[in-house]
């Protein structure tokens, strides 16, 4: 899987927003991050492409406008809520 766009980190919001259960037990503990606003995603099987998504993300998932390209270069292109598709442009 290759990602290049924005993150977050849902470990530094729970810390900033002083949740009681966080996962981050110290400096050391490796931080999880989620794509979310705008980047590009490519799932690939060795050298093939199995799925590509560039767009909007949220908490990790295809959220807002954006192309879903498959293993057959089926191309989706539109509204994404929750990673499915809801409406063409």
């Amino acid at each position: 899987t290759e990602y290049s766009g924005e993150v977050i980190c849902a470990d530094f919001v729970a810390y900033q927003t002083n949740r009681e259960t966080v996962d981050v037990l110290d400096d050391t503990t490796p931080q999880v991050l989620h794509p979310h606003g705008k980047g590009k995603i490519t799932y690939k099987d060795g050298e093939d492409i199995v799925e590509q998504y560039e767009g909007e993300f949220q908490h990790g998932q295809y959220h807002g406008q954006g192309t879903l390209v498959d293993r057959h270069g089926e191309v989706l292109e539109g509204i994404f809520k929750e990673n499915k598709f809801v409406k063409d442009n």
